[in-house]
C-alpha cells in the first residue's frame, strides 16, 4: 500500500461522518432512544457504548436507516470491518440512491479493502484480492450513482492497480486528479499515471486510444439509427456502466435530439462529461 493511500485511509478514518436523516416515517420510540443515547456516546468517543446502543436501535427497527448507518460507522472505528459492511449495504438499500446512500456504499467498499489489506498482510494478495474486488464494485455503483467525495476515484484506482487492471487504474487516478485539491495528491496521482505509461509502454497506450476513438465512431454511426429516446438512453447508460463515456456521450445528445426534455439523459451526459478524462 502507498504512502498516499495509508495517509488517505487514515484521513478518512478520522472524520467518519454522523448519519444522514432517514426518508421514512420515525422508527418506535424505543428505537429513537437507544439512537439518541448512541448518538451521544459516539460524539463523546465510547464507541463500545455507541455500538450497543446503535445495535439496540436497529435490533428494536431493523429497517432504522440513520441507526444501521451509525452502527456501520462505529463498527468501522472499531475495525469490526465484516459487520460495518453488513450495516452500510442495509442503509445503502434502505437510502437508494440519494447522496446518503451513495455515502453507505462507498462506506462498505471501505469495509472491504480493509478486509483486503488485513488479509493480504496474513496471506498475501491472493488472498486479498477477493475483497478488493468487492471494495472495487462498491466504489464502482457510489460513482455510477454520482458520487465524487472521499477520492473515491483514487480507492478505485487503488483497488484496480492490486487487482492488475492498469489501463482502468489509470483513468481512474487521472480523474482523480481531476476532483482532488490537495497539491500533495495530485502529485501523486500523476506519479501513479505515469509509473502505469512505464509498465503499459507507448505502443499500449496507442492502442488504447485508437480503440477508444473506433468507440466512439462506431456509436456515432448507430446513433441515428435509434429513433427513441428511450432507447437512446438505454444504450447510453450500457456505455456508461462500462466505463465507455465517449459513447455514452454520444447516445445521450441522440436522446436529447429526440427528446430535449429528457432529464435522465441530460444527468447522465454531464455525469459522463465529468468523469471522462480524455474528452
Amino acid at each position: 500500500m502507498s504512502r498516499l493511500l495509508a495517509a488517505l485511509c487514515a484521513g478518512l478514518f478520522a472524520v467518519l461522518p454522523l448519519a444522514g436523516c432517514a426518508t421514512d416515517g420515525r422508527p418506535p420510540r424505543e428505537a429513537v432512544e437507544h439512537f439518541e443515547n448512541g448518538d451521544r456516546a459516539y460524539k463523546a468517543g465510547n464507541n463500545s457504548v455507541a455500538e450497543s446502543e446503535f445495535a439496540a436501535a436497529v435490533s428494536a427497527a431493523p429497517d432504522y436507516a440513520e441507526a444501521q448507518l451509525q452502527l456501520g460507522y462505529t463498527r468501522y472505528r472499531l475495525k469490526k470491518y465484516e459487520e460495518a459492511r453488513r450495516n452500510f449495504a442495509h442503509a445503502a438499500k434502505l437510502y437508494g440512491n440519494n447522496s446518503t446512500g451513495q455515502e453507505a456504499t462507498f462506506w462498505a467498499g471501505m469495509c472491504d479493502y480493509a478486509l483486503g489489506y488485513d488479509a493480504e498482510a496474513r496471506a498475501g494478495l491472493k488472498a486479498a484480492q477477493p475483497h478488493f474486488r468487492n471494495a472495487e464494485a462498491s466504489f464502482s455503483n457510489a460513482i455510477r450513482a454520482g458520487y465524487t467525495g472521499n477520492e473515491v476515484f483514487a480507492m478505485r484506482a487503488w483497488m484496480r492497480l492490486s487487482l492488475n487492471e492498469l489501463g482502468k487504474a489509470q483513468s481512474d487516478f487521472r480523474r482523480a486528479i481531476q476532483y482532488t485539491s490537495d497539491p500533495a495528491r495530485k502529485k501523486e496521482y500523476q506519479e501513479a499515471v505515469d509509473n502505469i505509461n512505464r509498465a503499459f509502454g507507448e505502443p499500449a497506450r496507442i492502442a488504447e486510444e485508437k480503440e477508444r476513438a473506433a468507440q466512439i465512431d462506431d456509436a456515432r454511426k448507430a446513433a441515428p439509427a435509434v429513433t427513441d429516446a428511450s432507447q437512446a438512453f438505454a444504450k447510453a447508460k450500457e456505455y456508461f456502466d462500462r466505463e465507455q463515456f465517449g459513447p455514452c456521450r454520444v447516445f445521450c445528445n441522440r436522446a436529447l435530439e429526440l427528446d430535449p426534455k429528457h432529464e435522465d439523459a441530460a444527468k447522465l451526459l454531464k455525469l459522463a462529461e465529468e468523469y471522462d478524462w480524455a474528452k
